[in-house]
């Protein structure tokens, strides 16, 4: 399940992503947001890996850039010893962002406030959290999540 559900999400940020570009855009912004992360809820690692391996296979080039928010410390650690060994271009795919100011003056950037939950930042303007069944069953595959109202009970 956890492998499936990785190669869903990609798909949907894609075909997303090109719609909205109306077919300009190849690549995607990804981010993990650790906040609220528990080892408890850590996938099993022949998952992970296998996951990992099939996201680099299927969709070489398809990654912008790779935002980790607030990862536990083992994480950072494993970072900051295999990024001296990363090639440049790799380098800048890839941040590291903890605590609040620091993911606000990154992710302003980046992202509409209008489309960003409150629960990643405070600031964001979509509230409450993702209803899983409305995303996978009743947005289109192609839109955003906030594209569609929330359908209580239907």
């Amino acid at each position: 399940a956890y492998v499936l559900s990785r190669l869903y999400i990609m798909e949907r940020a894609l075909a997303a992503a090109e719609v909205m570009s109306k077919g300009r855009a190849a690549k995607i912004v990804a981010i993990l947001d650790y906040s609220k992360y528990r080892s408890s809820n850590s996938p099993p690692f022949p998952a992970l890996k296998t996951a990992i391996s099939l996201l680099q296979v299927k969709y070489p080039e398809r990654l912008h850039r790779l935002l980790i928010l607030d990862p536990p410390t083992w994480a950072r650690i494993v970072y900051n010893l295999m990024y001296p060994f990363l090639q440049r271009e790799t380098r800048r795919k890839f941040a590291i962002v903890c605590g609040s100011k620091r993911k606000l003056s990154v992710l302003s950037g980046m992202m509409n406030m209008e489309n960003t939950a409150s629960e990643m930042l405070a600031e964001g303007h979509l509230s409450g959290p993702t209803e899983v069944n409305n995303f996978v069953h009743k947005v289109p595959f192609h839109c955003l999540y906030d594209d569609v109202p929330v359908m209580n009970g239907q």
